[in-house]
Parts: C-alpha cells; structure tokens; sequence
C-alpha cells in the first residue's frame, strides 16, 4: 500500500490515533523497502547532483541579486551627488 492510498483511509478512520496507528504500519512494512532505495549508490548519487545543482543555482541567483544591488547602489550615490 501507498500513501496515497492511505489518504482514504486516514480519512475513514474517526480519530487521530487510529490514523497514527495506520501510518505507522504501513511505514513498518516498507521500511526495508525505503532502506534499500536510500543506501542504492545510485539513488545516493543522484541525491547529491541534484543538492549540488540546487546550491550553485542559489548562489547564482545570490550574486546576480548582489551585482544587481551594486548597481542600484552605484546609480542611487550617482544621483544623490548630482542634487545641489
């Protein structure tokens, strides 16, 4: 069973703890499954290209907000020193 098939049932189930309890053991009996796609050497590796795209994609979106900052900033003391 999926989690998305666990939707309806969760639903059905009145209460918390019996959602909790359905949760729970379906978490139990994947856990090995969920184990062995995590340690996969592929699985890992793919995980790592993909944080690492995401970080230098963060940090080229940082600095071309800082270069864009900087012009601002250049433009704005520009302007400031034209005012007599």
């Amino acid at each position: 069973m999926r989690i998305a098939d666990l939707g309806p049932k969760i639903l059905q189930s009145g209460s918390p703890q019996l959602a909790l309890e359905l949760i729970l053991k379906e978490l139990e009996s994947t856990k090995s499954e969920l184990m062995n796609y995590v340690q996969n050497p592929e699985t890992s590796e793919r995980a790592l290209n993909f944080v690492g795209s995401m970080a230098a994609s963060g940090l080229s979106l940082f600095n071309g907000l800082i270069k864009d900052e900087m012009k601002i900033t250049f433009i704005n003391t520009f302007l400031l020193s034209q005012v007599k």
